[in-house]
């Protein structure tokens, strides 16, 4: 299989477009999410197109896009020490509670959410 790559989400509200040639021609469209901290849900024009859990985060979008415009959505979920991080903060509103929690308003946070960089991977069988 021959990968070509295209780059996507240079900002915030990018969408997806794929040109009808490249649909066509494409025998996979996948989503390469790049680095995500910790898991991550794709929906594709209203369709979950998958989850993805461990790396590589990738998801085979090719059920759910169609040539031209797509409407790209991504859930991201991390992990619960930054939320007790944050609610220790002097300004912070408290919204959780872990009785026995090992963090303090001095814990580093962790890594979180959509690193990227994301791309829509292209594959086409090699003749």
């Amino acid at each position: 299989m021959e990968v070509t790559t295209y780059p996507l989400f240079d900002h915030p509200l990018d969408t997806l477009a794929l040109a009808t040639k490249m649909a066509e021609v494409a025998e996979q469209q996948r989503l390469d999410l790049g680095t995500v901290h910790v898991l991550a849900e794709v929906a594709v024009n209203g369709k979950t197109a998958g989850i993805a859990w461990k790396p590589p985060y990738r998801v085979d979008i090719t059920d759910a896009v169609k040539a031209g415009a797509n409407t790209v959505s991504i859930k991201v979920v991390n992990l619960w020490p930054n939320r007790l991080i944050g609610d220790m903060q002097p300004w912070a509103a408290k919204v959780a509670f872990a009785p026995n929690s090992t963090y303090t308003a001095n814990s580093p946070l962790m890594p979180s959410g959509l690193m990227g960089p994301v791309a829509v991977d292209l594959l086409t069988e090699i003749q």
